[in-house]
């Protein structure tokens, strides 16, 4: 377990040091699990070294949601007040997202199937 450790710790130091050099508008985290992504696409044998970690990550997951909770709990009044424009703007952004997802996926459809590559990536041709 401490070599599962040590690999996402340092992915995610990596993740943070690109980060803070690239000037990325994105979080160091992210991108250390971008890495940790492409790394188990190139070696899928990584998967093994990072799951013992991970799935003792994921046994814990349910206590990263107490700060949230307390945020709810805390803020609370602004929330009665500010509910209905809250709950709209992330009903509107679940909604915005769904269909980017479904166009895009569309146009890599359309466009896949143009170039003769069938759904299982096997050109046809």
């Amino acid at each position: 377990m401490l070599r599962s450790l040590t690999l996402l710790l340092c992915l995610q130091a990596v993740g943070e040091a690109l980060a803070l050099v690239t000037r990325l508008p994105m979080p160091g985290r992210i991108i250390g699990m971008l890495l940790l992504f492409g790394l188990m696409l190139r070696w899928p044998q990584i998967e093994t070294l990072a799951q013992p970690m991970g799935k003792a990550l994921l046994a814990i997951l349910p206590l990263l949601f107490v700060p949230v909770a307390a945020g709810v709990i805390a803020y609370g009044e602004q929330l009665r007040g500010e509910g209905l424009a809250i709950g709209i703007a992330l009903l509107a952004s679940a909604i915005a997202g769904l269909i980017t997802t479904a166009l895009v996926a569309r146009g890599l459809m359309l466009a896949s199937s143009r170039r003769g590559v069938s759904s299982s990536g096997v050109s046809s041709k």
